[in-house]
């Protein structure tokens, strides 16, 4: 063959040594033939590799967006059923305070400042009012009223800190200038319309979540 020609043991050139070009040339040839065809070999192999790590990672990929996905919603679950929760808790307190800064409006602006400044019985009544609007129950649950959703939370949470403002009021009216009571009488009835009106909000999804909760809900008036 050819081939086998190229591998004369006449390797020196002299006048008895003629290589055979020929055979050389089939000889690289054939070299050349086999590291192409290594080369392809190489490049199958390692495009066959390339597709079945990209299968393999498109598929971890799918799996962890999978338990992401899954997490996620357990997750939101959790946040609807407390949220669920904390509105039927509240319920029975925030609609008494909506009520009672109703009747304290509606009772102070019929009787108005003149009144409210020379009766002591009026002022005595007031005082005490004004004491009854501290939210206990909305207080245990002030680290997780995010859950309420906007701007659900933040009307809840302006009405517990104007009824925490009401309590000083009966010490801010007999302690200060005589001359700032007519303000802090403006002030509280501002105050009383602030809760009054917030809570009316949340008292409607009080109501909403008891029957989402599937159970009768009967808010006080």
């Amino acid at each position: 063959m050819d081939f086998l020609d190229a591998l004369s043991p006449c390797w020196f050139l002299s006048e008895s040594c003629v290589p055979k070009w020929d055979a050389w040339s089939v000889a690289v040839a054939a070299v050349a033939v086999v590291v192409a065809l290594a080369a392809f070999g190489a490049s199958v192999f390692l495009g066959w590799m390339t597709l079945k790590l990209g299968e393999a990672a498109n598929r971890a990929t799918a799996a962890a967006l999978t338990v992401a996905e899954d997490e996620a919603k357990a997750r939101r679950k959790t946040e609807l059923d407390e949220r669920l929760l904390i509105l039927v808790w509240i319920t029975e307190e925030v609609s008494t305070a909506e009520r009672r800064a109703k009747r304290a409006v509606v009772e102070i602006e019929r009787r108005g400042w003149a009144d409210f400044r020379q009766d002591t019985a009026l002022r005595k009544w007031a005082f005490e009012g004004m004491r009854q609007f501290g939210f206990p129950v909305c207080n245990r649950f002030q680290d997780r009223l995010h859950v309420l959703g906007q701007p659900l939370a933040s009307k809840l949470v302006r009405a517990m800190g104007m009824g925490r403002s009401l309590e000083s009021f009966a010490y801010d009216y007999t302690s200060g200038p005589t001359e700032h009571r007519n303000g802090h009488f403006i002030a509280m009835i501002a105050r009383l319309k602030v809760i009054e009106g917030d809570l009316k909000d949340v008292i409607a999804e009080c109501k909403n979540a008891g029957e989402v909760a599937g159970i009768k809900m009967k808010v006080s008036v």
